[in-house]
């Protein structure tokens, strides 16, 4: 009886353990440095500017019905059902971009990332905040 109760223990608790992994992420900021727009983890900029705005940006991964059919083709199957799209920090970095170009902005400053993760350990949400400037 003891042997069997082990035995199921060892095999209920196996399910819980994640695998071993590595991601590296890296955020290429370089498409919009060639726009002209200076974008910055620093808090300050090396030149005179004025503040526009402070900018939060929350991504939530979800179903994304108009990506999936724009991606079906590159998207890898997963345990998620189709459609199942993860946040991203890029896709963090875009909206906060277009953000502050709807307010004027040319900058951003004091830019930074957060991720929070599910019970599942997925990525339920990203945030990426910062200070959208405007070059005097």
């Amino acid at each position: 009886m003891k042997k069997i109760l082990l035995l199921l223990s060892i095999f209920l608790f196996s399910g819980c353990v994640r695998n071993f992994y590595i991601e590296n992420v890296s955020l290429d900021y370089s498409q919009y440095t060639k726009q002209g727009f200076f974008i910055t983890e620093s808090p300050t900029a090396p030149f005179d500017y004025e503040p526009i705005a402070s900018l939060y940006t929350f991504v939530y991964s979800g179903k994304d019905k108009e990506w999936a059919k724009k991606n079906k083709s590159n998207m890898r199957k997963d345990p998620f059902s189709e459609g199942y799209r993860r946040a991203t920090y890029s896709d963090g970095i875009e909206s906060i971009y277009q953000d502050a170009i709807k307010k004027g902005a040319d900058g951003i400053i004091n830019i930074n990332y957060n991720v929070t993760y599910n019970k599942e350990g997925g990525v339920d949400h990203v945030i990426v905040k910062g200070m959208a400037i405007k070059r005097k």
